[in-house]
């Protein structure tokens, strides 16, 4: 298992086998996020893994800022409602198995 938190400044990468905890620190990349969490996995051999965690103190510090990019919601014609169906209330019978 290992897991990443890609930073502003570092990656840290975290990994567990056989009991054994191992970590390094990678300097980010804003230009190439992803670069960082392939070399830490990289140093700690997690070639291999059945479990990756992440986390991205890069990104909720962009929330919190207010320095986010600008986005875009494309959908298919006849679904622009399909945000405000996720916050729809259903009543607790709906979600009941009926087996």
């Amino acid at each position: 298992m290992f897991g990443v938190d890609v930073g502003g400044t570092f990656t840290d990468v975290v990994a567990v086998r056989d009991g054994k905890i191992s970590v390094t620190k990678v300097p980010s990349s804003r230009s190439n996020p992803p670069a960082p969490v392939v070399e830490g996995a990289k140093r700690l051999g997690v070639a291999g893994s059945t479990v990756f965690n992440h986390a991205s103190t890069m990104g909720l510090n962009a929330v919190i800022e207010r320095r986010l990019p600008k986005i875009a919601y494309l959908t298919t014609d006849g679904f622009r409602d399909v945000l405000d169906r996720g916050n729809v209330h259903r009543p607790l019978d709906a979600q009941t198995d009926p087996a």
